[in-house]
């Protein structure tokens, strides 16, 4: 006694010492640790962000919260499985040093503390040796209690982090949960297991600290050091009957192995609907970047050909949209190329013979147009007999008939003359045959021919008739074409005959009415260049933005309608991870419905809508994925697929697929 004060005394520890860790469980000490570190940092690079693009509600056009900067949840989810992965394999190797550990005699409690013990004390603490000599023996076994309930409540929450995401996806596509539920079932449970860890874990730093902040109580236990004695698992024993544990039964090897063998199904589980939904994903990116039209110029140049528009003629409603629609396939066909395509109807009037016969001598030098446009002005001089009757031999083609069929009709049903319908289920829009145009081309400026010919034996109104049936059929093709090329070509023929147009005024001496006309086209030249100089650059999700309200807008050209219609078909289910997992919603249905209001006016437009519908990639004609896509895909996204991205990616009908 120093001044009345007795000395701390540290409570008598067990008579018998035992080593620590346990004899061929050297590897384990400390070591459920960087597994735990290493799963928790790949939860935190792998689920989060993408848990943020899953679960945030975003217009069907975006490309998720991280917008342009798509790529980085794809990064950070290729860094976190890799981290995730490879702290799955330490455990995975862990549990393989349980197994032999069991199968050497030890029992798997003994062998989770001894994983458990980071600070590698726990011989100490177990025996109430050194500073845990003067810990009561009910503290000292809440203390172990906490240090493995926390270990094994941490690392329960890395793995379900990860897990309950990868079921989130599954049950998100199949619609048992929606984004809201997505954060739930993930975090919530993560959530309660780290807390009870970090309540574990404060819990045994408190007790710890109660016996460590008295100096004479640490220096009197430093007298207790004893030597380790072997036989382990008999003294072991003795020593876990007086804190009150009951020994654990060894034998558990085949358990631990098994354990090991759930840790890899386990990452196989996590694994496969994470990376394909994120790849899913990825891919609607990628595809819009690189499949986003930019089509500003060829929406400009539909649109100033409208400032001509006063010089078509007025239809008569004689011929039916249906009749139209023929004789316009067939000036298409018209170029002695082959009908054998696949969606491609077999023309009802076929044209065997070219508009220009073969110019032997040479009165054209190729140029077909330079040609027709300068007639009216030689015509004038007198041409000479070889090239009258070349022009008479033009003239006499018997497909001239359909541009005046094309100019009398009301409207024309380009989609029912064109396609065969109905579209085989098997088909994809990949399969829709493109025409060539040349026909149409050369059979305008065989018409510019035929109204120099009429204008040549005093028929003014002919030739003014025949002119402005090509700035007629023109607007048709403007005015109900299916593809922006309809458009386009259309618009180039809206040009033709207003030249041609300005030439016969100034040959019949209307002089006034051809520098009007003049003047309009010029303006129209400048318009464009300038519309090509200010012309906005926009990204993929720009254009994606701005794609449903022109499918929707009256004024937009109806081929780019019909194009900017398949191509945000076929890129809003995949463009963000919320639309992935969730599917479209209800404003991408509602858009679809108005759409349909907007460009269908037909029953083979409504052929066509629902062809198109289907998006790119889908039919047996379209891109076939490898199976092992095809099934992954179907793990991950169940069997309802309908118009999702997964049925776009798979290549196919996948309804018909994963049933």
């Amino acid at each position: 006694m120093k001044g009345g004060t007795p000395e701390p005394t540290p409570d008598k520890p067990s008579a018998t010492f035992i080593s620590w860790p346990p004899p061929g469980l050297e590897a384990v000490q400390g070591k459920l640790w960087p597994p735990i570190a290493l799963i928790a940092l790949g939860d935190i690079a792998l689920v989060l962000p993408l848990l943020w693009s899953m679960s945030s509600d975003q217009e069907v056009w975006s490309f998720g919260p991280f917008g342009a900067n798509w790529w980085i949840p794809l990064l950070t989810a290729a860094v976190g499985i890799f981290i995730l992965l490879n702290g799955m394999g330490i455990l995975f190797r862990l549990l393989r040093l349980f197994a032999k550990g069991a199968s050497q005699g030890h029992g798997w409690l003994i062998q989770l503390q001894v994983a458990a013990d980071f600070p590698k004390d726990g011989g100490f603490l177990l025996q109430g040796a050194r500073i845990y000599s003067g810990m009561e023996p009910a503290k000292r076994s809440v203390l172990l209690v906490t240090r493995t309930v926390g270990a094994s409540a941490y690392l329960l929450a890395a793995l379900w982090t990860p897990l309950g995401f990868a079921l989130a996806i599954m049950m998100g596509a199949r619609g048992w949960v929606g984004p809201s539920g997505a954060w739930l079932f993930t975090i919530v449970l993560a959530a309660l297991l780290l807390l009870v860890g970090v309540l574990s874990r404060i819990l045994g730093r408190k007790i710890a600290w109660s016996s460590r902040r008295d100096k004479k109580l640490r220096a009197a236990v430093d007298k207790h050091v004893r030597d380790l004695v072997a036989d382990w698992n008999e003294q072991s024993l003795q020593v876990r009957r007086d804190l009150g544990f009951d020994g654990a039964d060894a034998g558990y090897a085949r358990s631990f192995r098994i354990g090991a063998v759930c840790v890899v199904l386990l990452a196989v589980v996590i694994a496969v609907p994470v990376i394909t939904a994120t790849l899913t994903g990825a891919a609607g990116n990628v595809l819009a970047a690189i499949a986003v039209p930019n089509l500003d110029q060829a929406q400009a140049r539909v649109s100033v050909a409208e400032v001509l528009r006063g010089y078509q003629l007025d239809p008569d409603g004689s011929v039916s949209p249906e009749q139209a629609g023929d004789a316009l396939h067939a000036l298409l066909s018209a170029s002695g190329d082959a009908h054998d395509r696949i969606l491609d109807r077999e023309p009802v009037r076929v044209y065997e013979d070219p508009w220009f016969p073969e110019d032997v001598d040479s009165l054209m030098a190729g140029q077909t147009g330079e040609w027709a446009l300068g007639l009216f002005q030689r015509i004038r001089r007198g041409l000479p007999s070889n090239e009258r009757s070349y022009l008479a031999a033009v003239a006499a083609h018997p497909a001239h008939g359909e541009f005046e069929t094309i100019a009398m009709a009301d409207s024309v049903d380009i989609v029912g003359g064109r396609y065969v319908l109905p579209f085989p289920d098997t088909a994809s829009p990949f399969l829709l045959p493109i025409p060539s145009y040349r026909g149409i081309r050369d059979g305008a400026n065989a018409h510019v021919a035929l109204a120099a010919s009429q204008l040549s034996r005093g028929n003014r109104d002919a030739a003014e008739q025949s002119i402005k049936e090509i700035i007629s059929v023109g607007f048709a093709m403007v005015d109900e074409g299916s593809t922006i090329i309809d458009g386009m070509i259309g618009a180039r023929l809206v040009d033709v005959g207003a030249e041609a147009l300005e030439q016969l005024y100034r040959a019949t001496g209307r002089t006034g009415e051809a520098d009007n006309l003049m003047w309009v086209r010029t303006g129209m030249e400048q318009a464009l260049e300038k519309a090509s100089v200010t012309r906005a650059k926009y990204d993929a999700e720009s254009a994606l933005r701005i794609m449903p309200d022109a499918v929707l807008n009256e004024q937009v050209s109806r081929g780019l309608r019909w194009e900017y219609f398949l191509t945000f078909a076929t890129l809003a289910p995949c463009v963000n991870l919320n639309r992935v997992v969730f599917g479209t919603g209800q404003d991408y249905e509602q858009w679809i419905a108005d759409a349909e209001s907007a460009l269908v006016r037909r029953p083979s437009d409504e052929q066509l809508f629902r062809f198109l519908e289907k998006g790119w990639l889908r039919g047996a004609s379209a891109y076939q994925a490898p199976s092992w896509i095809k099934v992954a895909l179907r793990v991950t996204f169940g069997g309802s697929l309908g118009g999702t991205c997964a049925a776009q990616l798979g290549g196919m009908d996948m309804v018909g697929v994963v049933q």
